[in-house]
């Protein structure tokens, strides 16, 4: 008991003299960029006992409000979000945030998507396209500027469809209405409960976006395959952290995720959800490269 007791103050006065970190995430819990984050954190925790890192979901705007709170404290904020962040601010005028409010610590690759109908609409691809040509469908998305947003939109014009976008706070929250028929079509992750549900045959996956078949949906074609040119559309997970950080955390952080990536076992971690391109060295231009490529296509 005595040496329960001493543990637990320790740990209290480490906790007491732990720096407190929030990092906030755009999309709700249980979600692809939240499955990431969770995955990472108790890697941070390891490599940084000195710092205590406090989740704080900010949901809305695709990223903007996240991203928007972020840049708007006075310290160190670290923000673990996706490619939205760089379509939200390209998208909108009235977005605040540029590439420059933030440096990069942490680039986790990206995350294949796919398009899923609702369990009653057409089994295929080519059917679905000529069920939509005399309807108004309802995509479900995460919000005006999302990714998952921009993509449902370029394969419904692609189509030469119409649609009703219809924002969620993050995509799993969409699910619901998805599977009864509220909503009839939407972009989603295959490493989030969207697939998992689409391997259950609760909703049907009829294209994964990109250039290469998934392994649990080998017999679903790409949209490269069915000549809809989406493979600029990736959707990047990355960890930021905003421009009036401190020098000194900004260090550790830095060092910290050299660790992380390093170890091949956090790397097969990262891998197993799905990740392509974990632990890769981006251009250091990366951010403001993206942001005006979204630029440049919502301008078209």
């Amino acid at each position: 008991m005595k040496k329960l007791l001493i543990l637990l103050l320790s740990f209290v006065i480490s906790m007491a003299d732990a720096k407190t970190i929030f990092v906030s995430l755009p999309f709700p819990a249980g979600g692809a960029t939240d499955r990431v984050w969770r995955t990472l954190l108790p890697m941070l925790n390891a490599e940084l006992k000195n710092y205590n890192f406090v989740t704080d979901y900010r949901l809305g705007g695709g990223g903007v409000v996240a991203a928007e709170h972020v840049i708007a404290q006075s310290d160190t904020h670290l923000l673990f979000t996706s490619a939205s962040i760089a379509i939200s601010a390209a998208n909108s005028s009235a977005v605040t945030y540029r590439a420059d409010d933030f440096r990069l610590l942490g680039y986790f690759g990206t995350l294949p998507m796919m398009f899923v109908v609702s369990p009653e609409l057409p089994n295929t691809m080519s059917e679905f396209a000529k069920f939509c040509q005399s309807r108004n469908l309802n995509m479900g998305s995460a919000g005006v500027g999302s990714t998952v947003h921009l993509i449902g939109d370029t394969v419904m014009k692609h189509l030469n469809c119409a649609s009703t976008n219809i924002s969620y706070k993050g995509s799993t929250t969409a699910l619901p209405d998805l599977v009864s028929g509220r909503v009839d079509f939407m972009v989603d992750y295959s490493a989030s409960a969207t697939g998992n549900m689409a391997q259950e045959g609760k909703i049907k996956n009829i294209m994964t976006i990109g250039s290469h078949r998934l392994s649990q949906f080998s017999n679903v074609p790409t949209s490269r395959e069915l000549g809809i040119n989406l493979d600029a559309m990736k959707n990047w997970q990355v960890l930021l952290v905003n421009s009036r950080a401190n020098q000194i955390d900004v260090e550790s952080l830095q060092q910290a995720m050299q660790r992380i990536f390093s170890n091949p076992n956090n790397l097969i971690q990262f891998r197993s959800m799905g990740l392509e391109g974990v632990g890769d060295t981006p251009s250091p231009t990366f951010l403001r490269d993206n942001f005006d490529f979204y630029k440049r296509l919502s301008n078209r």
